[in-house]
């Protein structure tokens, strides 16, 4: 992840420009929509890691965090007296953040070397940003920092391409790799997902699809404990479908 500005879309997300563009597309009717369904699943997912720590978690780390997307979320969800923290990479965003009155502490840096000590947060909640990393390896060392930085537990939005979508796109590869063209990038599967987020020393806890049934819905949230953790199921159990996740 050294060189995340190379890695799928993020060279996108890094432009100011798009700072500017972000709010004007989540605030359409279809984005909003999106949104809540998304902030209903990541209280499914929370809820769901809160039960296995037994407590809510004190102090929260939102990366990236964006221009504020879930600060509305964490005003209704967080413990009272925690402390949520918003890091990117992105300055333009951080300062679309302020601007919006996101009012947590906001840090910049990179989420391959995030400037937080081992194990500072309860909890890491990562939305909307691995589907931009195109290789294996970035995830996974994106998720290996994750563990660092993290005591409690991860919350990670997955996009996987086992649904009509998925095989959709894996059509239109085909096609266009015929034609000698590159074709659209092909989501990792869910079992791949669930191997990438072990890999990066986790324990899956369970899977909350974001939308339902799971193979209309293309996005999932994969909660997870630390390597090691007791309190993690063990074998299968959670290797299923998404919509097997214990939300």
């Amino acid at each position: 992840m050294a060189d995340s500005r190379q890695e799928g879309r993020l060279e996108d997300y890094l432009d100011p420009e798009n700072a500017r563009s972000y709010d004007r597309r989540w605030a359409a009717p279809r984005g909003v929509h999106r949104d809540l369904r998304k902030q209903r699943a990541l209280g499914r997912a929370l809820k769901l890691l809160c039960a296995a720590l037994g407590r809510s978690p004190q102090c929260i780390l939102d990366a990236p965090s964006g221009t504020g997307r879930m600060g509305r979320f964490w005003e209704r969800r967080a413990a009272p007296g925690s402390l949520v923290l918003g890091l990117d990479g992105s300055h333009a965003m951080l300062r679309q953040a302020q601007v919006k009155g996101w009012s947590r502490p906001l840090v910049a840096g990179d989420l391959a070397h995030m400037p937080l000590g081992d194990g500072t947060v309860d909890v890491l909640v990562c939305i909307r940003f691995l589907h931009l990393v195109r290789s294996r390896e970035a995830r996974v060392a994106f998720l290996t920092e994750a563990a660092r930085v993290t005591r409690g537990g991860l919350i990670v939005d997955y996009r996987h391409g086992q649904t009509p979508r998925g095989l959709g796109r894996r059509l239109r590869r085909v096609l266009a790799r015929l034609a000698g063209k590159t074709g659209p990038r092909i989501w990792p599967g869910r079992a791949q997902a669930l191997d990438e987020v072990r890999q990066g020393g986790f324990e899956v806890l369970g899977v909350v699809p974001v939308r339902r049934p799971w193979w209309i819905g293309d996005k999932m949230l994969i909660v997870a404990l630390p390597e090691g953790d007791s309190r993690a199921p063990h074998g299968t159990q959670a290797a299923g479908h998404p919509s097997q996740g214990q939300a």
